[in-house]
């Protein structure tokens, strides 16, 4: 389904897409969780890896759990890099984008202004604070993709023609009949993604969803938490893959290492 959506909007007949409303994905906030006991068999420094070594607990450990290492830096990109890995990924294979990505992004909104969780508890106070300030996107073609109330799982397409909400295995329309035009075309037969990556293996053919298609789609969620961390709008090269002649935003394409756990010099 979402690969026939994305199909339809590439061909054009939606017309010239104006804008793109994504979902407004939380970047992270900071751990200073008590310590527990390491459970045995854990290898809490292998665990912990590059990033600094801090006391175990439970509610870091798990992914998501209250809240859990996923809204955590330096662990993760927080939902920005969680579902953001999903829906952004949608937005740039509709926009034809798999293979680079926007050249602006800036923020609207109050000050990037993450807590710090010194105790268990869920993630809504966290994820609540880090939704501000609101994450733009603009492509070389104009096109430009605004983080707000849109899917998860997706975003909603405004063309000359009419409207797409487009959301993992779903879509709806305005005018409707373009969403049943392609649930027609879906009943023949839409690509599975664990199906495709089984027949590729057989086939030696490059999957629907490579890694460099991963890699642009990934990127462009880490841009949208190093707009909230920088504060202001920065100039993305997407061929480069720099922030050109912008080494204060080009600090965050890597992060520390923690010994042993530095990367080699040569790979």
């Amino acid at each position: 389904m979402n690969d026939i959506s994305c199909e339809y909007l590439r061909s054009g007949k939606l017309g010239k897409i104006k804008e793109v409303v994504g979902c407004n994905y939380p970047s992270p906030w900071e751990c200073a969780l008590p310590g527990e006991a390491v459970p045995e068999g854990l290898d809490w420094d292998m665990w912990c890896g590059p990033a600094p070594l801090v006391p175990y607990h439970k509610d870091l450990f798990g992914p998501r759990a209250n809240p859990g290492w996923l809204s955590f830096r330096p662990y993760s990109g927080g939902e920005m890099t969680g579902w953001g890995a999903h829906g952004l990924d949608q937005i740039q294979c509709a926009l034809g984008m798999d293979d680079s990505g926007p050249v602006e992004i800036w923020t609207e909104g109050g000050k990037f202004n993450p807590p710090t969780y010194t105790e268990p508890e869920s993630r809504a106070r966290g994820d609540k604070v880090c939704q501000v300030p609101m994450i733009y996107y603009r492509y070389a073609n104009g096109v430009v993709v605004k983080l707000d109330n849109g899917s998860g799982g997706g975003g909603i397409f405004f063309g000359e023609h009419g409207k797409m909400d487009l959301s993992r295995g779903r879509v709806n329309t305005n005018p409707p009949e373009i969403a049943e035009e392609i649930n027609k075309q879906a009943k023949g037969g839409d690509r599975n993604h664990v199906g495709n990556w089984i027949e590729c293996l057989k086939t030696r053919a490059k999957p629907i969803a490579d890694v460099e298609i991963g890699h642009r789609s990934t990127t462009v969620c880490h841009l949208g938490n190093i707009a909230r961390w920088a504060g202001r709008r920065l100039r993305w090269d997407p061929v480069r893959e720099i922030f050109p002649d912008d080494p204060d935003a080009n600090q965050y394409l890597d992060r520390p290492r923690r010994k042993p756990y530095e990367l080699p010099e040569t790979i």
